[in-house]
């Protein structure tokens, strides 16, 4: 895949009894890309879109991604609530909005796109 030269981590958070717990997934050789959007709607709404690749061969064993997940460029190895939901004011972080396994043709990977 090209360009799958950036180190992310996926931060994905599950409830389980009532307990947050957060999972932290570092992915050495994954692509990352942002998109700028804008449509015309009553004026002009701007929007940021990540598009960010996995390929299945740098997947670690046991990946999960959901939406409402979080990814970020570069490593964190734990997670706590309060840094769940402040990861875009340090990192360079989006909120997973889609996660889509696409294993089929000659580059399979996982894709998360985020806002």
């Amino acid at each position: 895949m090209l360009k799958a030269v950036e180190l992310v981590t996926v931060i994905h958070h599950t409830c389980e009894n009532g307990q947050d717990a957060y999972t932290c997934y570092p992915v050495n050789g994954a692509s990352w890309q942002w998109q700028n959007r804008v449509e015309v709607d009553n004026g002009l709404r701007f929007s940021r879109v990540l598009k960010c690749r996995i390929p299945k061969e740098n997947a670690p064993d046991g990946l999960v991604v959901t939406p409402g997940d979080k990814v970020l460029r570069g490593a964190k190895e734990t997670c706590t609530g309060a840094e769940f939901a402040s990861l875009a004011r340090h990192y360079e972080a989006a909120t997973v909005l889609d996660a889509r396994e696409n294993f089929f043709g000659l580059c399979p990977h996982y894709f998360l796109q985020g806002e």
